[in-house]
């Protein structure tokens, strides 16, 4: 074992999150825990291993330095964003380190604050925030329990977007390929591309919503009726009111003014199992 500074990100009031740091030390006994978020700054240029969900290496990502390179061992309730990448072995990760073997990858952000994998406004932000008060141990069933409590009820709101009014269900921008514990919304984009994928649902019938939410699970919803899909690298948003919003699964209340840009070559990442 070489004498590389291992660090590791966690939440320790998460059952999985400790089990993950508790197999990592087998392998890396002298690794150095940080628990607290506001420890997190102090590092730059280090290996930094974040063990849990998406919310969990939103975290890191918004605390740290970018100069970092971030190791994803996933223990959180969804874990859509490292579907993205091929894991290596905890076993491996010695040397993976030393060759460095990692993607480079950009994010979103939304004003100041950066998306890793997927965010948005109106009925998503509604289900995040619905899913977050749940009960953890039905896993990803979460999400699709809290979209259909809402499914029928969500109603559309009028933004602009790009300086033009319209009227939408639903307006969610994707840098990963999954959101919402495998519901594929945007099946075209990578967090190694140049830009990400932005969907508007408009108005649409409660058999329409049906037919949505079951296509969207398996990314078969691109063309249907009400469905716009883009991929860009900005867009200018503006509510009536200061909006809801949900980043990587957590839950935000933004101003009235929001500006979303592709930030490209951000980070180093690489997935562990």
């Amino acid at each position: 074992m070489n004498n590389t500074p291992l660090f590791v990100f966690y939440n320790p009031l998460r059952r999985q999150s400790r089990q993950g740091v508790a197999k990592l030390k087998k392998h890396w006994p002298q690794i150095i825990e940080i628990t607290e978020i506001a420890k997190l700054a102090a590092l730059n240029e280090q290996n930094l291993i974040v063990v849990g969900g998406d919310g969990t290496f939103h975290a890191a990502v918004n605390n740290t330095s970018h100069s970092n390179k971030f190791w994803l061992y996933p223990c959180g309730t969804g874990n859509d964003f490292v579907i993205n990448f091929e894991a290596i072995s905890i076993a491996d990760l010695e040397t993976a380190i030393n060759q460095d073997t990692m993607s480079t990858i950009g994010l979103m952000r939304f004003n100041t604050t950066y998306g890793l994998n997927a965010a948005g406004f109106l009925f998503q932000a509604q289900v995040a925030q619905t899913a977050s008060k749940m009960w953890r141990g039905w896993g990803s069933l979460i999400y699709v329990f809290a979209s259909a409590r809402h499914l029928f009820t969500f109603k559309p709101q009028v933004i602009e977007l790009n300086d033009q009014r319209v009227k939408l269900l639903m307006l969610s921008f994707g840098n990963g390929q999954c959101t919402g514990g495998g519901y594929h919304l945007f099946p075209t984009v990578h967090p190694c591309n140049f830009g990400f994928a932005r969907l508007a649902i408009g108005p649409i019938s409660l058999l329409g919503r049906i037919k949505y939410a079951l296509r969207a699970r398996q990314g078969k919803h691109l063309g249907m009726q009400g469905v716009q899909y883009t991929e860009c690298t900005q867009t200018s948003l503006k509510f009536k009111t200061t909006p809801m919003m949900d980043i990587d699964g957590e839950i935000y209340t933004m101003p009235q003014l929001v500006k979303v840009e592709y930030i490209p070559n951000l980070l180093k990442v690489a997935v562990i199992r």
